[in-house]
C-alpha cells in the first residue's frame, strides 16, 4: 500500500512539475557548479565514482558538489574529486511532516547554490526538484518516469547488469570524454593518516595484532539472503586460523545484524561490528592481508582499495564478479534455483551460497598468496 501511495506521489511530481524549454546551451570550460545527485548504495556508489572523476578530467575547474546520504558521504569523502557536499537521509516524496519540511530546506538549498548543471547518478527521484529550482542542465537515466523533465539522458540498461560503464554514459550524453575499457573500474585511494590512525586503534583495541597478518571476513548483507549461512562463517573462522595461519576480524554494520553470529564462535575471535565509518573499514581493509566477503558493499568496497579479495556470491548474481581486478569470485555452480530471483530469495539460508564448500574458499584464498 506504502509502495503504491509513493508511485503516486511520483506521478503527481511529474505531472505538476513545469518542463523547461529544451533549448540547452553547452558548459563552458571554466568553473562549473556542478551538482552529482548520489544517494544510492555502497556498492552502487562506488560504481558510479568514475563518472565523478570522467567529470573533472573533463572540466578541470569545476567545483563538485555530491548530494549524498550519510554513509555515501562517509564514502565519497575519499573521492579527491568532490569538493562539497549536501546531505539528505531522506525521500524528495517524503511522508512524515518533519521530513516534508527537511525537503523544502534542501530544495531551497540547492536553488541558492545555482547549479550549472545536476548528474542524477543514484537517486532519481531528484529530478522533478532540480528541475523546480531551474538548474539549466539535467542529466539523468532514460528508464525512468521523470524521463521528460530531463535535458539530456543515457540509457543503463538492466537494474540487474549496469555497471560503471553505465554510469560513464551520463557524461558522453553531454559531449565528455570518457577513459577506456581498461581504465574504467572504480579505484579508491587508501584513507589519510588520521583515519588509519583512528582504525589502527580500534583494531588493536579488538586484538590484532597489526604487526601479524589478518583476514577481514564479512559474512553480512543488506537483505539476510545475501548473508552466509552461519555454518558457513562459522567454518571459515576456523579454517582462517587453521589453514591460513592467520587471524579471522569479522566486521559488520551492526551489532543487531551480528549478534546471533558472534554468539556461535570463539569467544576470542576478534571483531569489529558497528562502529567503523567507511573510511575506517577500507583502512583496516587495506591493513588486512585478504578479504572475504559476500557480493555486498563491502566486497565492492575492498575491490575498489585494489585489497585482494574473495568474493562470495550466489550463482544467480554473478554479474559484477569481474568488476575488480583483486576480487576473485566463488559461487557453486551445480545448484541451480527455479524458485528464486536474481535481488531475491524465498530461502533463508540461500541455498546457492549454501552449497559453496569452504575448502574452495580458503584454496582461493591459498592461491591468491
Amino acid at each position: 500500500m506504502i509502495s503504491q501511495y509513493y508511485n503516486l506521489r511520483r506521478r503527481i511530481a511529474l505531472w505538476r512539475t513545469a518542463q523547461k524549454p529544451s533549448m540547452v546551451y553547452p558548459l563552458s570550460p571554466g568553473k562549473v557548479r556542478a551538482l552529482f545527485v548520489m544517494t544510492g548504495l555502497m556498492g552502487d556508489t562506488i560504481m558510479s565514482i568514475p563518472a565523478i572523476m570522467a567529470f573533472r578530467d573533463n572540466y578541470p575547474d569545476a567545483k563538485i558538489t555530491a548530494l549524498a546520504t550519510s554513509k555515501s558521504q562517509e564514502l565519497l569523502s575519499m573521492v579527491p574529486a568532490i569538493d562539497d557536499f549536501m546531505v539528505c537521509d531522506h525521500s524528495p516524496f517524503p511522508l512524515n511532516p518533519s521530513k516534508i519540511f527537511m525537503a523544502k530546506e534542501l530544495e531551497q538549498e540547492i536553488k541558492a547554490r545555482n547549479f550549472d548543471i545536476a548528474i542524477v547518478l543514484l537517486g532519481d527521484d531528484f529530478v522533478p526538484m532540480l528541475t523546480r529550482v531551474g538548474i539549466p542542465i539535467r542529466v539523468g537515466v532514460n528508464e525512468n518516469i521523470f524521463r521528460p523533465l530531463l535535458t539530456h539522458s543515457y540509457s543503463i540498461g538492466s537494474p540487474r547488469t549496469w555497471g560503471p560503464r553505465a554510469r560513464l554514459s551520463s557524461i558522453m550524453a553531454i559531449g565528455g570524454r570518457i577513459p577506456p575499457p581498461e581504465s574504467q573500474h572504480p579505484t579508491l585511494k587508501a584513507p589519510h593518516a588520521m583515519i588509519r590512525s583512528r582504525a589502527h586503534a580500534k583494531l588493536k583495541n579488538a586484538g590484532i595484532n597489526l604487526r601479524e597478518p589478518f583476514v577481514v571476513l564479512h559474512p553480512f548483507g543488506r537483505k539476510k539472503h545475501q548473508w552466509m549461512p552461519p555454518g558457513m562463517a562459522v567454518a571459515l573462522v576456523y579454517q582462517i586460523q587453521q589453514k591460513l595461519g592467520m587471524k579471522p576480524l569479522i566486521v559488520g554494520d551492526s551489532m543487531e545484524q551480528a549478534s546471533g553470529l558472534l554468539g556461535l564462535i570463539q569467544p576470542s575471535t576478534p571483531y569489529l561490528v558497528g562502529n567503523l565509518s567507511v573510511p575506517e573499514l577500507a583502512a583496516v581493509m587495506k591493513r588486512a592481508k585478504l578479504v572475504i566477503s559476500t557480493d555486498s558493499g563491502p566486497m565492492h568496497l575492498a575491490g575498489a582499495l585494489g585489497v585482494p579479495t574473495i568474493g562470495v556470491f550466489r550463482a544467480i548474481r554473478t554479474e559484477h564478479a569481474n568488476r575488480y581486478p583483486s576480487v576473485r569470485a566463488i559461487w557453486s555452480d551445480g545448484m541451480g534455483c527455479n524458485m528464486c530471483d536474481w535481488n531475491r530469495c524465498q530461502v533463508n539460508p540461500c541455498r546457492q551460497l549454501k552449497a559453496i564448500r569452504v575448502e574452495d574458499i580458503i584454496n582461493a584464498a591459498q592461491d591468491m598468496d
